[in-house]
């Protein structure tokens, strides 16, 4: 009897901490430490959205010591798909059509006396705000990320994330 309490009270628990939590989506991809290409963009698809809100998009960012800048640019284009009742010639839903938004990141690593921000020893994480957008029920979304670097490819870096939070 006493187990089932506990089991309860634990899953209660559970429940509620997790409903407090408005993340939607929170995925990583890796790049090759070894470097990571201009022309290699990272993708990420998120699926239709359960519910209608007003969403902020963040950006994850894991380097190590062998990252040799101060900052980085990184270009994300992010294009939403409308979710709902689909047009039978067109194939999107009535009167709207998929919409394509681009950023540009300036991410700064260090401060202004070249020591790093990130959290982490050896291998540092990031988190940099990119934008905030409503979105509708059963939008998807396609997101790019390359970055606009003079170099051509860039060490250092493990993993690039994309998060959706709702408001």
């Amino acid at each position: 009897m006493k187990k089932s309490y506990i089991l309860l009270f634990l899953s209660t628990i559970i429940f509620f901490t997790s409903c407090l939590e408005h993340r939607v989506y929170d995925h990583y991809e890796h790049t090759p430490l070894s470097g990571w290409e201009k022309n290699d963009s990272l993708f990420f698809n998120i699926p239709g959205l359960a519910e209608t809100d007003n969403y902020n998009i963040n950006l994850g960012l894991r380097i190590n010591s062998t990252y040799p800048f101060q900052a980085i640019t990184l270009i994300i284009k992010q294009t939403v798909y409308p979710g709902g009742n689909r047009n039978k010639k067109t194939g999107f839903p009535a009167g709207r059509l998929e919409k394509t938004y681009i950023d540009t990141l300036n991410c700064r690593l260090t401060n202004k006396d070249g020591r790093i921000e990130g959290r982490g020893i050896g291998s540092f994480q990031y988190h940099f705000p990119v934008t905030r957008i409503q979105l509708n029920k059963g939008d998807s979304i396609h997101i790019c990320i390359h970055h606009n670097m003079k170099q051509e490819i860039l060490p250092g870096i493990s993993d690039i994330g994309i998060e959706y939070v709702k408001e």
